[in-house]
């Protein structure tokens, strides 16, 4: 998992490259939002996959390391006016105080996550996936996050309702905006003044593939999958 926890140190390291240390950032940058160290010379971000394999009583292991490149949430520019918006389930208007959105305490609160496709064609529906996150302000992070997503089911432990019996994100598009909805439990959240809820869109949508087809129409592929040319 990508940390992101800005407010959590990311404790002593012995060699420390140009441009880690930076006082205006929290905790002088030395923190786990590893976003930040991708754009500092000398340092990527990589993950492992390590292998134990067991043959004939004997132990063998075997590691992978592969770079990969960090995006933010906005980064990509054919989406945008992306927004999270609280209401009251009741009477359905925004939960506002001074500019904030809240979220109450006593009764349930329904979450509205928006995005909007501004440039590029406009994926159906079944193409879009919308996961929402719950955490205490700067206390959550990789230890105590939850999450409700239009795919998988929320488990017992999760801080959100569904609108429908789903148990799922509710998916929905007008024109080129496309919404989840979901419903915060206020019998699961803890007694805390203050939390972030992020959302995420997923577009499943796959660029399309230009080659030759064949005379099925199929396109026919090599095993590094370019495209293989039929004469």
């Amino acid at each position: 998992m990508h940390r992101w926890e800005y407010w959590e140190s990311i404790g002593s390291i012995s060699f420390l490259p140009d441009g880690i240390f930076d006082t205006t950032q929290p905790l002088n940058g030395l923190n786990h939002f590893w976003q930040r160290y991708t754009t500092v010379s000398g340092w990527t971000i990589n993950h492992r996959l390590k292998f134990s394999i067991e043959q004939n009583g004997e132990i063998f292991e075997q590691s992978f390391d592969n770079e990969y490149t960090s995006h933010p949430f906005n980064d990509n520019s054919q989406w945008g006016n992306e927004s999270i918006t609280s209401y009251d389930v009741d009477s359905g208007l925004p939960l506002v105080n001074g500019g904030d959105n809240f979220i109450q305490g006593y009764s349930d609160t329904r979450i509205v996550a928006s995005f909007e496709k501004l440039t590029g064609d406009v994926p159906i529906l079944d193409d879009v996936e919308i996961v929402i996150w719950i955490e205490v302000y700067e206390s959550g992070g990789i230890s105590d996050i939850r999450r409700i997503s239009s795919v998988y089911e929320i488990g017992d432990n999760s801080w959100f309702k569904s609108i429908d019996s789903s148990n799922k994100v509710f998916k929905d598009m007008s024109g080129a905006v496309f919404t989840g909805e979901c419903l915060i439990d206020s019998s699961k959240i803890p007694d805390e003044a203050q939390f972030t809820i992020y959302a995420r869109l997923y577009d499943k949508t796959e660029d399309p593939v230009s080659g030759k087809l064949r005379e099925d129409g199929v396109s026919k592929f090599k095993e590094n999958l370019t495209v293989k040319i039929l004469e």
